[in-house]
């Protein structure tokens, strides 16, 4: 007898854990204070069981549906109170006075969100940390909504597909999901795309070609950067392909649109010299602004750049430079990092583009002095540390354009006037130096 209660007990126990685990349910949401103000019965009513339903038709969560069901069951109030029941009440919804206009979906496992029953007045939707079971396959979508983001999500399997002619829609992001592959069909209005930490190996099927700007950090591009560059959508200005493994590097920057602005490629093995660089911006000869190529493993001289004239920022951090012509940089450039490198000799102060407003040149071997009045007069920011500059600092000379200094590990010797600096400095580090006297608390 015992024996036989006890395996009818496991079997409950294994039935209950087996209902627990196969409940779509998880999705993180609260309900906020309900209001009792009647003018809000008014606006409500020919809305409220309207929108409640394309709530509860749109996201397939046990406990969403099951929370919705109990609260509504005795109508618009709440039970036993005066106090109304607002879809806008759910932690989850973001309202303009009685449209639903975001959804921010946390947490759901094993649900699904239906597109194509997503109430009419969403503007924008936003899925996170979630287990889906279904495909991403986005169509039907509100007329109104422009901006779709998925965020950590996994999905039914690595194929996905985006159908909507909607122009409204101008951002599409799908960060860290586990898709393989993604397809555009009739797509058109996308502006902004961003797909960092996906598993893509290459660009996504029928780009829109209206997309200004592609982030791909940290996928696996297997495709050589030629064939990337050559389809590229036409109105594309900004493209992020950090970490991605891209190969065919210094062949593809040659192929580079014209109409690119921003290129960032940090973290993908170039393993040439900064020469071959040079001279693929020579073939470029259009408009780049922003140029980053942090990590990439450069080495050699840095030189022949100033006929890039609308280059504003330049990073080329975390290679192995050597040299640097000063006065063959761009003469707009406003911002250069040029850290941890293998930078030595001295810094010619003067032959720096007078345009410059921040100056990065830490944790390399650069020596001499470092002549503060030859900074160009409207830098902001100067990080000189952990070189080896001898010599005076003439703080009290820094121009008044200045906001933060970094001097610290470096020899520099004498006494630092920290009495008459400019007014606009916000933060200055010192220390470790080869200073004559000890200074005053800062």
């Amino acid at each position: 007898m015992i024996s036989a209660r006890v395996s009818v007990y496991v079997f409950l126990l294994l039935l209950l854990s087996w209902a627990a685990g196969n409940v779509d349910a998880a999705l993180e949401f609260y309900w906020r204070e309900h209001s009792n103000d009647p003018d809000l019965v008014v606006s409500l009513k020919p809305l409220w069981k309207h929108v409640f339903n394309s709530l509860l038709e749109s996201i397939e969560d046990y406990e969403f549906r099951t929370s919705v069901r109990e609260k509504i069951a005795n109508g618009m109030h709440e039970k036993g109170s005066d106090k109304i029941i607002s879809y806008c009440d759910l932690s989850f919804v973001t309202c303009d006075f009685t449209d639903i206009v975001a959804l921010t979906l946390v947490g759901m496992e094993n649900g699904k969100v239906n597109f194509n029953r997503l109430p009419n007045t969403l503007q924008k939707l936003i899925v996170s940390r979630s287990i889906l079971d279904q495909m991403m396959n986005v169509s039907g979508l509100p007329p109104v909504l422009e901006s779709i983001e998925f965020d950590h999500v996994q999905f039914e399997n690595g194929d996905a597909e985006v159908s909507s002619s909607l122009a409204n829609l101008k951002e599409f992001k799908c960060t860290y999901c586990g898709i393989k592959s993604l397809t555009f069909q009739a797509v058109e209005g996308i502006q902004n795309m961003i797909l960092d930490g996906t598993m893509l190996t290459d660009l996504p099927s029928n780009l829109p070609q209206s997309l200004e700007t592609l982030s791909m950090r940290g996928c696996s591009i297997t495709a050589p950067l030629r064939e990337i560059m050559a389809r590229l959508p036409p109105n594309l200005h900004s493209i992020d392909i950090s970490n991605t493994g891209i190969t065919g590097m210094v062949n593809g920057l040659r192929l580079m649109p014209r109409q690119l602005k921003k290129l960032i490629i940090d973290g993908n093995s170039i393993n040439d010299s900064i020469e071959s660089l040079s001279d693929a911006f020579e073939h470029h000869g259009g408009s780049l602004e922003r140029f980053s190529a942090s990590g990439c493993k450069l080495r050699g001289t840095l030189k022949g750049l100033e006929n890039m004239k609308t280059l504003k920022s330049l990073d080329l951090s975390n290679n192995q430079i050597e040299m640097v012509v000063w006065k063959e940089l761009p003469s707009n450039l406003d911002f250069l990092n040029l850290s941890h490198n293998t930078l030595t000799g001295e810094v010619p102060l003067t032959e720096i583009t007078r345009a410059l407003k921040e100056l990065n040149i830490s944790h390399n071997k650069l020596s001499g002095n470092f002549w503060i009045p030859g900074l160009p007069p409207e830098i902001q920011t100067i990080d000189i540390s952990y070189n080896q500059f001898t010599g005076d600092v003439s703080l009290e000379k820094l121009p008044e354009s200045i906001r933060f200094v970094y001097i610290q590990h470096n020899m520099f010797q004498g006494t630092p006037n920290l009495v008459e600096l400019p007014v606009q400095l916000r933060h200055i580090l010192i220390h470790n130096n080869n200073w004559d006297s000890l200074l005053p608390a800062l």
